[in-house]
C-alpha cells in the first residue's frame, strides 16, 4: 500500500526525510512479526512502545494535533500491558530481568 500524497506532505512538513515513512512501516512489520512467537513478544512490544512515544512526540512537540493523540496513547498502553504479560517468557536478558523483577 502506497502512502497518499497528503501523508507524504505531512511527513515533509514535519521535517522528515522521504525514507522515514517507509522505514516506519518496515519497523511496524518487524514489531508485528516479533509479537507472534512468545519468546519475542516483549521485544515487539518494546519496539511498538518506542514508536508510539515518538509518534506522541511528533503530534505534541512538532505539530500539535490533539485529535491524533488517542491512537498512539492507546497503542502505547497496550504495548506496556503486553510486555508485562509476556515479558517473563522473553528469550535472553529481557526475560531474565522480567522473571527476576516480577517473578
Amino acid at each position: 500500500m502506497r502512502p497518499s500524497p497528503a501523508r507524504k506532505d505531512e511527513f515533509r512538513r514535519w521535517g522528515f526525510r522521504p525514507y522515514v515513512q517507509p522505514a516506519g512501516g518496515v519497523l511496524q512489520l518487524i514489531a508485528v512479526a516479533l509479537l507472534i512467537p512468545t519468546e519475542t513478544v516483549a521485544y515487539g512490544a518494546g519496539l511498538l512502545l518506542g514508536m508510539m512515544i515518538f509518534s506522541l512526540y511528533v503530534h505534541t512537540a512538532i505539530d500539535y494535533q490533539p485529535r491524533q493523540l488517542p491512537s498512539p496513547v492507546l497503542l502505547a498502553v497496550l504495548a506496556v500491558v503486553t510486555a508485562f504479560l509476556y515479558g517473563g517468557a522473553a528469550a535472553g536478558p529481557v526475560g531474565e530481568v522480567f522473571r527476576a523483577w516480577f517473578g
